[in-house]
This record gives C-alpha cells, structure tokens and sequence, in this order.
C-alpha cells in the first residue's frame, strides 16, 4: 500500500475509533495502519489503542476521557482492560465516570462505577445515583448568579408572607422564586407545605415530588411527600 493509501487507510482508523467502531478498528489495524498518523483530531493510537492507553493530548484528554465524552461503553471496557486510568481528569477536573453521567449513557457509568472510587460530593454512588447527580450540576450551572439572587429575594418575600400566615401571597411569592430558579429544592418544598396548608394537596404532592427529584436524600424532602400521600389517602376527593 503507498503513502497515500496509508493516510486515508489511518484517517479512517481514527474516524472509526472516534465513532466506537471497534471491530472495523480492529480490522484496519491488521492492515497494518499507520497508528502514528497525525491529523487535526491528533492520532489513531490517542483514540484508539497503542503502547499507551493512557496518552494525553495538549488538552490533558485520554482516550478514556474521549471514551467517556462520547458514552462508548464498548471502548471504555476494551480501554479499561488495557490498563486506562479511570481517575484521569480533563481540564475541568471531571473524571470519565463524570463525563459518561453527562452524556446519560448508563452503560458506560456502570463499566466505570466499579473501578473508580467513590466521588465524595455524590450522594448515593450507584449509577442512577451518578447520573442524578450529574444532571442535578449541570442544571444548576445554567442558572445564572442574577437568577439566584432574584430567586433568594422571592424566597425572602415569601417566607416573610408564610410568617404572616398569608399562604397565597407565599405560594405566589414561591412561585416566583421556582420561576427563577428551578433548581433549587428547598423552594418546592416551601410551596408544598403552602398547599398543604390551603388544602391543595395534589399540588403539594407535586411539588413534593419535584422537591425529591432534585434533593432525593433530603430528610424534608421525604417528610413532605410523605404527608401529602398521607393526607390525599386520607382524603381521597380533596381538590
């Protein structure tokens, strides 16, 4: 094969190595593909396997980061077997179990969840777990400091109403605040308590629930869905 057959030959290995075709990997590689081959993405060995699994790029990204980013449970196991570092970090300090969360590929936390000791700020490590927490971040991340701020200013107004025993001003207020910033549990679980009070307790309920998708290990979060189940059991045509 000439040199130029060698180039597209190598461009592909990357190509497909990057897309997670492991046996056409294969397949070109017994061809005797040039792995060393540099191009914009940098080489097929970054990407796909060599002498070190563990390679970085000027980024600090390894194939197991790549691996990750892109959900490819299939090349995270081959890599893994291979002897990749499943504490790597890229540059955001996010280790490959982070980035598989990110991407939503359970089967790619699962490869990862048992190789990589327990990040301390997740909660539950498990691979819902993970994910759950992951997600949670990145909602957060999206919402801006301006946000916040309007989102805690609400929160103030409608705690002050709560004290006051205005509940409809509270849940207006609230409801304000969830507007601003949707991620915040805490919010949801005021709001609930603000139904129960008026007797709306399928709202409570929602927003209890909504209180635990975002908090799920928070003991008020459990408190509050458990007493508006409590109470819709009891009063099963409440409105």
């Amino acid at each position: 094969m000439d040199r130029v057959g060698f180039a597209v030959f190598s461009i592909c290995l990357t190509l497909f190595s990057v897309s997670g075709h492991i046996e056409v990997v294969k397949l070109l590689l017994s061809k005797g593909v040039n792995v060393d081959f540099q191009g914009d993405a940098g080489t097929p060995l970054m990407w796909a396997a060599g002498a070190n699994v563990n390679v970085k790029a000027g980024d600090a990204t390894t194939p197991l980061l790549i691996a990750a980013l892109n959900g490819s449970a299939e090349i995270i196991n081959c890599l893994l077997q291979a002897g990749a570092d499943p504490n790597a970090v890229d540059k955001d300090g996010d280790k490959p179990i982070q980035l598989a969360a990110a991407r939503g590929s359970r089967a790619a936390v699962e490869a990862l969840l048992a190789v990589t000791p327990r990040i301390q700020s997740v909660p539950e490590w498990s691979v819902d777990g993970v994910i759950e927490f992951v997600e949670s971040e990145y909602r957060r991340e999206q919402v801006t400091p301006e946000a916040k701020k309007k989102a805690a200013e609400a929160k103030a107004r409608g705690d002050d109403a709560f004290k006051r025993n205005d509940i409809a001003t509270a849940i207006d207020a609230y409801t304000q605040a969830i507007n601003f910033d949707p991620t915040d549990g805490t919010l949801f679980s005021n709001r609930s308590l603000c139904w129960i009070h008026m007797g709306q307790l399928e709202p409570a309920l929602s927003d209890a629930k909504a209180c635990r998708e975002l908090r799920p290990y928070w003991a008020e979060a459990c408190y509050r869905e458990g007493t508006a189940l409590r109470l819709l059991k009891a009063c099963p045509s409440s409105p």
